[in-house]
C-alpha cells in the first residue's frame, strides 16, 4: 500500500429544508463519495471518512474554515460534515475535478482539496508507540489506513436509496439490534481486541449525563468532571 501523495477535504452539508438532520451523512456518501469511488475505481488506491458534527468553535482543522459561509451553521452554531481522505494513482487532476462538481451538485461546501500525511496522522503517538522506529510507524499506518478504507467500503457497499432518500440497508438478526450488520461488526471487533467499553456518569454543576470515555476528552475541558465508570461487556 502506498500513503504517499494523499489527498483530503471536508465536506460540509448546510442547514435547512432541503437538508434532513437525520440522513445527511449517507445523502454525502450516496450522492459524493460512492459515485467518485465507482467512477475512479481503477485509479483510486485507497479512500476513507468519517462524520463530524461540532460547534462553531470546535473542530475547524483540515479546511478554511472561516471561509465558511453561514449556511453551513445552524441556530445553535454547530456546523457538520464528512473529512474524506483517499490516494490516486497517476494525476488526480480529473477526479478531483470530478470530485468538486459532485459536491457542488448535491448543494454541499468545500473550501479546497489538500495534501494529507498519512504517517503524521495514522503514525503519531495516537496510533504507534513513540518508541517504535520510523519504519514500524510507516507500516502502522499503512495498517490502520487499510482497515478504514476496508470499513469504509463495507459503509458505502451497505448503502441503498429508497423514495429519494439514503440510507444504510437493514439487516435484521438477533446480534444486530438496532438492525444493521454495523453492530455485529462493533462486537467482533470487541472481542478480536482487548479494548475496554465502558461509558462514564459525568457531572457539571447540577447537570448529570452519560457519556462516552472520548468525548469526555472534550467535555473535561467544559468543566465536566467523572463520577463512575461503567463497563460494558460486548
Amino acid at each position: 500500500m502506498n500513503i504517499s501523495k494523499a489527498r483530503e477535504t471536508r465536506i460540509f452539508l448546510p442547514f435547512g429544508r432541503s437538508f434532513s438532520d437525520k440522513d445527511w451523512t449517507e445523502r454525502i456518501l450516496g450522492e459524493v463519495i460512492l459515485p467518485f469511488a465507482r467512477k475512479f475505481e481503477g485509479k483510486l488506491e485507497w479512500f476513507w471518512f468519517i462524520r463530524l458534527y461540532a460547534p462553531r468553535d470546535k473542530d475547524k482543522g483540515n479546511c478554511d474554515f472561516d471561509s465558511l459561509p453561514e449556511k453551513c451553521f445552524n441556530s445553535k452554531e454547530w456546523h457538520r460534515s464528512v473529512k474524506f481522505r483517499f490516494r490516486l494513482n497517476g494525476d488526480s487532476r480529473k477526479a478531483e475535478k470530478f470530485l468538486k462538481e459532485r459536491i457542488r451538485k448535491t448543494g454541499c461546501v468545500i473550501t479546497d482539496i489538500g495534501d494529507y500525511s498519512v504517517i503524521d496522522d495514522l503514525g503519531s503517538p495516537r496510533f504507534a508507540p513513540k518508541d517504535l522506529s520510523c519504519k514500524r510507524k510507516i507500516e502502522r499506518a499503512k495498517l490502520v489506513t487499510g482497515y478504514f478504507h476496508i470499513l469504509s467500503r463495507i459503509v458505502l457497499d451497505s448503502l441503498v436509496k429508497k423514495n429519494g432518500r439514503w440510507a444504510i440497508e437493514k439487516c435484521p438478526h438477533r446480534f444486530n439490534y438496532f438492525g444493521t450488520i454495523f453492530e455485529s461488526l462493533l462486537h467482533l471487533f470487541c472481542i478480536i481486541t482487548p479494548v475496554k467499553t465502558a461509558v462514564f456518569s459525568v457531572k457539571k454543576g447540577s447537570r448529570k449525563t452519560i457519556t462516552a470515555p472520548m468525548e469526555f476528552v472534550f467535555m473535561s475541558k467544559d468543566g465536566w468532571r467523572k463520577l463512575k465508570e461503567h463497563p460494558v461487556k460486548m
